[in-house]
């Protein structure tokens, strides 16, 4: 092949791409915490005609009711189980069908079905989701709740499934895919069959069931308009399931300009940097060595990989140290710092919370490791984060099926980032921050370090 046809080739390719970009309905939001993001999208809803309907989506029931409050002309409405007589999704759908304009939270959107979606497409809905959305998540298929959280181990289906496809019941495409082949009824696997329908379970090494956000509300033209709303977007598991099913979307960013909020071009990064060295400013990390120290990471000269001190593994690991770390998440709040209650946050796996918290570390001031999209916990200032973040192989191994390599470190501190910013951060204020994990206190100091 002549150098010249090659860049024939390569400009033709670009082009395509350009032009699939372009034709995209998606568009991603990507500002930092606290940059105005949600302000837009208030402004954006008020701005537009009567004839259009919305349907917000955010993490929180405490959001929903912001939208409503600064959106009062557009007369925003909640699911509820009253009128879904007994059911939130029978409420969304009679919503949805009425024309209504629509908030709600990210779990009650995760459980969508075609019925749904159908109505979506005859009303002709914009769709604002407030934060990216959970989009995989591990089955299991012998729990009532079926789902699979972060602190659990490996959970494997293979016979149950091997079953299922012996009968002929479900077949697995290439893909991964599991598709349910008729309509026998299975009580036991009503989960499964439901899911297939919309598109949504794949296998993956013959073993796993994940659940993914069905990708069909993505790719076919649902909605009219689509916005997300987040930040470091391309670090998320959002960016990488766009990835695996060819999603395309154009990126925007949050600009001031007279006075008020709107989106621009993504630019160059100066938004980033110029947070970042904020934040250098008014981070102050703890680094005592003595609290420290449980977080310490070291090369295990047997194995030669890292010891991954204070993740999931090694909470499960080292339940003899658990007290320690107690202890030292009541110095650093009693002795270093001196803090009161009600201005503490603090988290760790959901799991442990009970094995952690005290007096000083309260459920009160507990933050789940996940929180985002809240301003309710703007007086915080004194936090500690006592967690050493990694995705689970699992969802490693869903994303490696099309060869989409995942940062995990760039995954982890985006999640950490998150997290301290529902803090008094937000607000400009210096916050104090108790960090042992050595690898995610390296991560957020070479992120501020610009």
């Amino acid at each position: 092949m002549t150098r010249f046809l090659k860049y024939v080739i390569i400009a033709i390719a670009e082009t395509l791409i350009k032009k699939r970009e372009d034709k995209s309905i998606i568009t991603v939001v990507d500002s930092p915490c606290g940059s105005g993001k949600t302000m837009w999208a208030i402004n954006y809803i008020n701005s537009l005609s009567s004839e259009d309907r919305i349907l917000f989506i955010t993490p929180f029931l405490s959001e929903c009711e912001r939208i409503k409050n600064c959106c009062p002309e557009k007369n925003f409405v909640s699911p509820n189980v009253k009128s879904g007589k007994g059911r939130k999704m029978d409420s969304l759908i009679y919503l949805i069908s009425s024309g209504k304009n629509i908030v709600s939270t990210h779990a009650l959107f995760a459980n969508l079905n075609n019925e749904l979606l159908e109505q979506v497409r005859v009303k002709n809905y914009i769709l604002i989701i407030d934060e990216a959305m959970e989009i995989l998540r591990r089955v299991n298929m012998y729990s009532e709740s079926k789902w699979v959280s972060e602190e659990d181990g490996e959970t494997k289906t293979y016979e149950d499934i091997q079953t299922l496809i012996d009968k002929k019941i479900v077949s697995i495409y290439d893909s991964g895919e599991v598709v349910w082949n008729n309509d026998v009824a299975l009580s036991k696997y009503d989960y499964i069959k439901q899911r297939s329908k919309m598109n949504s379970l794949i296998l993956v090494g013959g073993e796993l069931l994940m659940w993914t956000f069905p990708h069909r509300i993505f790719e076919d033209r649902f909605f009219k308009d689509i916005y997300i709303l987040t930040y470091q977007f391309d670090y998320q598991l959002q960016s990488y399931y766009f990835k695996y099913y060819n999603i395309p979307y154009t990126k925007k960013e949050v600009e001031m300009v007279s006075d008020n909020y709107t989106i621009v071009d993504y630019g160059d990064g100066e938004l980033d940097i110029e947070i970042r060295r904020k934040a250098k400013e008014i981070i102050e990390i703890c680094s005592v060595d003595k609290l420290n120290s449980i977080g310490s990471s070291s090369i295990n000269l047997l194995e030669k990989t890292p010891n991954t001190a204070l993740s999931v593994s090694w909470y499960r690991k080292n339940t003899n140290e658990i007290d320690l770390l107690r202890r030292n998440v009541v110095n650093y709040f009693k002795t270093a710092t001196g803090s009161s209650g009600n201005e503490r946050m603090w988290t760790c796996f959901k799991t442990y919370q009970n094995k952690i918290k005290s007096d000083l570390a309260s459920n009160r001031n507990f933050i789940a490791i996940n929180a985002r999209a809240t301003n309710d916990f703007a007086n915080k200032k004194y936090l500690a984060y006592v967690v050493n973040r990694y995705l689970h192989p699992s969802f490693i191994q869903f994303f490696a099926q099309r060869d989409i390599h995942v940062d995990q470190d760039k995954f982890a501190l985006s999640e950490l980032i998150q997290w301290i910013w529902r803090s008094a951060i937000r607000n400009g204020e210096k916050i104090y921050l108790y960090i042992p994990s050595e690898r995610m206190r390296g991560l957020l100091q070479n992120w501020i370090d610009i």
